[in-house]
């Protein structure tokens, strides 16, 4: 039998198994993103995509203040610097 081998637990370990691994094939941007928006997840999306989501109506906040962001499209996964980042009002700071 093959011995077991523990790696401890870092922060960075941490961080990354907290990662959400994205939209997997076959899934529509649109159920996705909608499935964040249950979960009250952030969102990130680019500004092709940003028009296309009805903020308000899932009780994300529009604030102006809120940073860019770089990363991928929650939509379309275009990878980008320019970002709007999509925060739930109830997970916001206070």
């Amino acid at each position: 039998m093959p011995a077991l081998h523990l790696v401890p637990w870092d922060e960075e370990r941490l961080a990354k198994a907290s990662e959400h691994t994205g939209r997997k094939a076959g899934i529509t941007a649109g159920s996705y993103i909608a499935d964040l928006a249950a979960l009250k997840k952030s969102i990130v999306l680019c500004q092709s995509c940003a028009p296309k989501f009805h903020a308000p109506k899932y009780g994300y906040t529009t604030k102006h203040g809120l940073p860019l962001v770089s990363g991928a499209c929650d939509g379309c996964k275009d990878e980008g610097r320019d970002r709007q980042l999509f925060i739930h009002h109830q997970q916001m700071p206070r």
